[in-house]
């Protein structure tokens, strides 16, 4: 049976290639007296870019958030109801944090939000539109990497490595996950992983049946960096895994680029990055990625808010909370992150954050 095994480098990807953009910086996040779209027949009109704006929500900032909750809790915010909202302290700071983001790119819906000049229909159709984006977005991802994603498994991608047994290019996908030895391997909490090693049959049986938990928080082997686990410290190497850095490539740069370097011209619409112009990996693109690649390496026929005994909405956004505070990990990863791809980082914050 093949390993995934040698030694990952990022030295076939050139980092000219991977430059995000040669604009200027975006502007700042609001825009002082953005006029309100007038209510034309479809999207032209009042509703123009909110489908766009669901799909950054998703990618830039939490995929699992709902817009309409958002947008009831940022209005009871903003007129200081909040008691108005039933839900703890951290879920509504979070939805908070959501409506923010979702004005960074819909600017004049504050102004129609404060004002209340909207009515009952306009708000449902504008919070059905940015959830529509989402679901499009998170599918559009999904589809894209499902058989794609499968090659980013080996640290050297030169062909030699297989399968074993082969995974066929199907729609159905219950022959992955821990029902595959070298999936089952990645997916297995990074903590068992020797274990794994020792005797694969039986911990395949386990994870299979739950004897063996693989939940929210046990993260799973490939969310590491190969051969740096440690222990007694367990967030040496973490979110540092090669198969999550070449989905983001794949995903916010091209496929191209994660199978071989190359970023094509003549592709038929601009990557993620430039199309969106970002300039950097922020903590909420890490964690999008690493619940992309674990539906993707899992037997999850579809996009799931929670598979198995994995919540990943709580996983996602654990993940970008442990980048909240500011330490050596925190800044050694982001800059692992970035060092490949942001021409600088020193940007203003202008960003999903």
């Amino acid at each position: 049976m093949s390993t995934v095994s040698d030694t990952f480098s990022f030295d076939n990807i050139d980092p000219t290639l991977l430059a995000l953009s040669e604009r200027e910086p975006p502007a700042p996040k609001r825009k002082a007296e953005v006029p309100v779209p007038k209510r034309n027949a479809g999207d032209t009109g009042l509703y123009a870019g909110c489908d766009l704006a669901g799909r950054k929500l998703a990618c830039l900032f939490n995929p699992y958030v709902s817009p309409r909750t958002a947008l009831e809790v940022g209005i009871a915010e903003s007129h200081g109801r909040e008691q108005d909202i039933d839900m703890d302290l951290e879920e509504f700071s979070r939805y908070v944090a959501a409506y923010e983001a979702i004005l960074v790119h819909l600017p004049w819906l504050e102004d129609a939000l404060r004002a209340r000049s909207l009515d009952s229909n306009d708000f449902t159709k504008i919070a059905d539109k940015i959830t529509t984006g989402m679901s499009e977005q998170r599918s559009m991802d999904l589809s894209t990497v499902k058989h794609a994603g499968l090659a980013y498994v080996p640290f050297n991608m030169d062909g030699k490595f297989v399968f074993d047994p082969p995974i066929p290019k199907t729609e159905d996908k219950s022959n992955q996950g821990f029902n595959h030895p070298q999936l089952a391997r990645l997916l297995c909490p990074r903590k068992k992983v020797e274990m794994f090693d020792r005797n694969p049959d039986a911990m395949m049986a386990g994870l299979q049946d739950g004897s063996i938990p693989a939940t929210t928080f046990n993260w799973p082997t490939f969310f590491y960096e190969d051969g740096v686990y440690d222990p007694e410290d367990r967030l040496k190497g973490l979110f540092r895994g090669h198969i999550a850095w070449r989905f983001y490539v794949h995903l916010f740069i091209g496929p191209s680029a994660a199978s071989n370097g190359r970023v094509t011209s003549n592709t038929s619409k601009k990557s993620k990055n430039r199309a969106w112009n970002l300039l950097r990996v922020t903590p909420h693109i890490i964690a999008y990625v690493h619940i992309i690649a674990y539906l993707t390496l899992s037997s999850a026929p579809k996009w799931a808010n929670e598979f198995g005994d994995v919540d990943l909405q709580a996983m996602s956004w654990t993940i970008v909370e442990m980048f909240e505070h500011s330490d050596d990990w925190t800044h050694e990863t982001l800059e692992w992150w970035n060092t490949y791809v942001v021409l600088t980082i020193s940007m203003p914050n202008a960003y999903w954050t």
